[in-house]
């Protein structure tokens, strides 16, 4: 049961003129960089004499770097969709 305030808001919704399509290239570009940005964190976080008792430990870098590799998996993803429908 939805109330009177979230029936105008659902009624009412639309988008911000200005906002419209700005922020997507924006996500785009971030998309390309965060594996990069990513790599470099889990290389940062497993050197100990960097981190000293705050190194990653082994789960966390296998973490880390099952995330590059998604990461870099959606960014393959992401550009064959942009040239491979051509």
């Amino acid at each position: 049961m939805t109330s009177g305030l979230e029936k105008f808001f659902i009624r009412n919704a639309r988008p911000i003129p200005f906002l419209a399509g700005r922020f997507e290239l924006a996500s785009r570009v971030w998309l390309l960089i965060a594996p990069v940005l990513l790599f470099c964190m889990v290389i940062l976080a497993s050197r100990p004499e960097l981190m000293g008792r705050f190194t990653a430990s082994i789960w966390e870098k296998i973490g880390g770097w099952a995330a590059v590799v998604v990461m870099v998996l959606a960014d393959i993803a992401f550009v064959y969709g942009l040239v491979g429908n051509r």
